[in-house]
């Protein structure tokens, strides 16, 4: 957060302000960058030390819903995460939008259950070569169940993103990842 906080009788100041005085939504590293999240926009950190880092802002209009939706996956591996408008990818200086075959949907969905996106999760899932985002206790199919959408992360990178939906009649809050594999010899 960005104001200072007074817990048990002692204020604590924040150890980072964004450059537009909002909370922190995200934080992930990025390379040789810090990436920190807002909802209404992402600054930069680079630097190794107190006098030798530096802040700076790379977007006002991307913001991050999530800490939990960042994730490092694919082959060029960009950094994803959920976005108000929709699911993002950041690599090299560059935002790629890669929701543009559900952005109705997740703009009308945002706009009905904001909660549910700002508590969504993202793994990599590299047996199958894509990014999954939970959306925990979705309640979109009249009675709340985890959802899940999934993107095939190789067609997302060259700007041809396919996304697939998962409904499952469980309450799922957290997903874990199988980032190497060994075959049975």
């Amino acid at each position: 957060n960005t104001t200072p906080i007074t817990a048990n009788g002692r204020t604590e100041e924040p150890w980072l302000s964004t450059t537009d005085g909002m909370p922190v939504t995200g934080l992930r590293r990025q390379g040789h960058e810090l990436v920190v999240g807002t909802l209404r926009g992402i600054d930069i950190i680079q630097g190794y030390s107190a006098g030798d880092y530096t802040i700076r802002r790379v977007s006002n209009y991307w913001g991050v819903l999530s800490h939990h939706s960042m994730r490092r996956a694919g082959p060029l591996g960009s950094l994803w995460f959920a976005a108000p408008q929709g699911p993002t990818l950041y690599n090299a200086g560059a935002f790629r939008f890669a929701g543009d075959p559900i952005e109705t949907w997740w703009l009308e969905n945002f706009r009905l259950y904001p909660e549910i996106f700002e508590n969504s999760y993202g793994a990599e899932d590299r047996w199958n070569g894509n990014y999954r985002l939970l959306l925990p206790q979705y309640p979109g199919f009249g009675t709340a169940c985890s959802f899940y959408i999934n993107c095939d992360y190789f067609g997302a990178e060259i700007g041809k993103p396919a996304w697939v939906a998962d409904r499952r009649a469980r309450n799922d809050q957290s997903m874990g990842e199988l980032i190497a594999f060994r075959l049975p010899s």
